[in-house]
């Protein structure tokens, strides 16, 4: 019991981060880094376009051995040698491209805004295929949350904001 204590102390744990493009991938993985947008070392992030379009590893500063690795979004659909965004996502060929990483984390965040499409319903299948764990990470609420009190403040009692 005592060596795979020791063992898992210097174990590195893969967390594979999936999800449609813009749901908040690379801001979370900045995040939970400490690492600000911009800095060395920091996903790129933007609201205007598709920035993933390969598996990055993130190694965690305070811990190296976790490792989140940042796929890209599964709206996209392989067009050569990367993910282009006019065509329509295709299911076999994210798996062409990004299936050997996938094997390698040991779970999976999936991150879903608003509603959950059908292909992150896939992508979450997928990684149970592969016996690994997926948990769900709801992003972006507090913009639907503002919105929503906007658009219906009915439903938004008084004294209450988003």
């Amino acid at each position: 019991m005592t060596l795979k204590l020791q063992d898992s102390e210097h174990a590195t744990v893969n967390i594979g981060i999936v999800g449609e493009a813009g749901a908040g991938k690379s801001t979370f993985i900045n995040s939970f880094r400490g690492i600000k947008p911009g800095e060395e070392g920091a996903a790129e992030v933007s609201a205007f376009r598709h920035t993933t379009n390969d598996v990055t590893r993130y190694p965690v500063p305070d811990n190296q051995n976790i490792v989140l690795m940042d796929f890209p979004g599964v709206i996209f659909r392989n067009t050569g040698t990367r993910l282009d965004m006019e065509e329509e996502f295709n299911t076999k060929s994210y798996l062409d491209l990004y299936g050997v990483e996938m094997e390698e984390c040991d779970v999976f965040l999936v991150f879903v805004t608003c509603r959950v499409s059908n292909n992150i319903i896939w992508i979450a299948k997928e990684v149970g295929k592969m016996n690994k764990k997926v948990l769900f990470v709801r992003s972006k609420i507090d913009v639907d949350l503002a919105n929503e009190s906007r658009d219906n403040p009915r439903r938004f009692p008084e004294g209450t904001s988003s």
